[in-house]
């Protein structure tokens, strides 16, 4: 090293892996993280907003359309004797001052049962 040339003591930016600018093919790709939050919260207030709709709907709808409490009718022997199920007609049963429609089993509540 005896020659009399100046030596470069630190390397050119441009000669420097560390210090060059990224090249356009090489260029970090940064990827953002996808999360599901954002669409659940967005289905679930949809959601509940149809249903919140549907239920005031309904009961806007139904309001109107009360059914009347049946008339008590108080029964006599003789006018629950009709009601035996002969000639395939209803069956009444009277239990404790409480009459029942028990057409549905004849087999069991009808005259042969």
């Amino acid at each position: 090293m005896a020659d009399n040339l100046p030596r470069q003591r630190k390397a050119n930016p441009a000669s420097d892996p560390d210090q060059r600018p990224p090249s356009p093919n090489k260029r970090k790709v940064v990827r953002r993280r996808t999360t599901c939050w954002r669409g659940l919260v967005v289905s679930g207030t949809i959601t509940m907003t149809i249903i919140a709709l549907t239920s005031l709907l309904y009961l806007h709808w139904m309001q109107g359309r009360r059914y009347p409490w049946p008339v008590p009718h108080e029964f006599t022997k003789e006018e629950l004797s009709k009601y035996t199920g002969a000639n395939g007609g209803l069956i009444l049963l009277s239990i404790l001052g409480h009459v029942y429609d028990v057409t549905a089993a004849p087999e069991y509540y009808g005259p042969e049962g």
